[in-house]
């Protein structure tokens, strides 16, 4: 298979090795910063952009094998790269800026026995953002460089069985990180903190199902989360449950604690979008929340709909209060700008959809609000959070002219609307 178009390129093969084995190749890439350089070529201006590069691709393998007996064996790999370079022109900066990962990924599935199983899977994460700017710094020019980097290895084991109207599941998860946030240089000398955490999970969870009428999960989650300064023990709980009260009409509800274990320092200054990702310590506990929802659903032929409401505390925010002292890392560090806060978020949400043979239409509205309470941030007051969107709207339709499946013609519209974010700043003097 081959897409191609003026923002993506990429091609995919399945190679077939035996009877139960098999190879899969998928990769990507953009011409975007050719097709720029061309373009450019083309106009006479030194106006705008002096120079433009675009790296972005990435690569997908897998090969996977079956035994006569259902047993499956897979092997995955992934990587990824973003890298953009801008330049103004002959005398202003250079910018660069690049998101890279790479997964590593065995799993093995075991035969299913009656309605029993097991599944265990060992996988390999890095991530990496990158920033650089060449900067006139004490009147020579200088390489600002900033990073932050994430390598994690984790393993799952996970057991299963199932009986008349439930199924039983319970697994365990053991989890290696390692940090190195907000890492930052002037030229080639790096100044950077390496940070590593320990995470292990055990986990249950029930599932009932009587045909047509009620339907329950109960899940229970508890985490040991280690660093070489500080020991967390965190559970976590979620409860569903739906009801059908008539054949067309279904109650929901919904109960759940959930934990966090890293935090992402967000707000880095206007033209860097690097966020620093940085485990719990004994100052930044872990991010805690509590969700409720409660909703119903109709299914009426044609017409489907649905509405309900959901209310969310949250507990352990962090904001990361002065994001420009990064630029200043030996004399300051992240962690010296850490405000620790609440939250909370709550709301209704409504989804309406038509189909029938001509026409899908679909229309879905959210009324919500979400604020943040920090104890020396606005006199300890509440305000907006950046993404509380007070009213999103979206919609679309879809008219089928003629024809089905790949010889089919149809029209289709969307429309949104939606609040703006906020942006809450200090009361300073910012010169333009």
């Amino acid at each position: 298979n081959i897409t191609i178009n003026p923002f993506i390129m990429s091609a995919s093969v399945t190679v077939p090795l035996a009877k139960r084995t098999g190879i899969f190749f998928s990769g990507r890439t953009s011409p975007v910063g050719e097709e720029y350089k061309w373009f450019k070529n083309k106009i006479d201006s030194e106006k705008g952009i002096h120079n433009f590069g675009a790296g972005i691709y990435d690569f997908y393998a897998k090969i996977s094998h079956s035994t006569a007996k259902g047993a499956t064996v897979a092997a995955s790999f992934f990587q990824s790269m973003d890298k953009y370079n801008i330049n103004m022109g002959k005398n202003s900066d250079d910018w660069n800026m690049g998101w890279s990962n790479r997964i590593g990924n065995l799993k093995f599935t075991g035969p299913a026995s009656g309605r029993s199983g097991v599944k265990m899977n060992f996988s390999y994460n890095s991530f990496a953002s990158d920033q650089s700017s060449s900067v006139i710094f004490n009147g020579s020019k200088n390489l600002l460089q900033m990073r932050s980097t994430i390598e994690e290895l984790a393993e799952n084991i996970k057991v299963f069985h199932g009986f008349r109207k439930s199924v039983i599941q319970s697994g365990f998860q053991m989890k290696f990180s390692k940090f190195a946030p907000g890492a930052s240089s002037y030229s080639e000398k790096w100044n950077e903190q390496k940070l590593s955490a320990y995470t292990s999970t055990l986990w249950g969870q029930y599932e009932y199902r009587a045909p047509h009428s009620l339907y329950l999960k109960l899940a229970l989650r508890a985490n040991w989360f280690k660093t070489d300064t500080v020991k967390f023990f965190e559970p976590e709980i979620s409860v569903l449950a739906e009801y059908n009260v008539h054949p067309n009409i279904k109650l929901t509800a919904t109960l759940d604690r959930m934990v966090q274990f890293h935090h992402t320092l967000e707000g880095m200054p206007l033209g860097w979008s690097l966020d620093l990702i940085v485990p719990s310590n004994p100052v930044m506990r872990p991010e805690s929340a509590y969700q409720a929802y409660v909703g119903a659903m109709g299914d009426f032929g044609r017409h489907k709909m649905s509405a309900g409401g959901y209310y969310k505390v949250m507990d352990n925010l962090v904001y990361y209060t002065d994001a420009s002292a990064i630029f200043c890392a030996l004399k300051t560090l992240w962690m010296d700008k850490i405000e620790i806060g609440k939250g909370s978020s709550y709301g209704l949400e409504a989804v309406y959809e038509y189909s029938d043979r001509k026409i899908d239409a679909r229309a879905a509205y959210t009324l919500s609000k979400t604020d943040r309470t920090f104890a020396s941030i606005y006199g300890g007051r509440s305000f907006p959070a950046k993404f509380d969107r007070r009213h999103i709207l979206n919609s679309s339709v879809e008219w089928k002219i003629k024809g089905e499946g790949k010889n089919s013609e149809s029209l289709s519209s969307a429309f949104t609307v939606q609040s703006g974010h906020w942006e809450s700043v200090k009361s300073y003097s910012y010169p333009s």
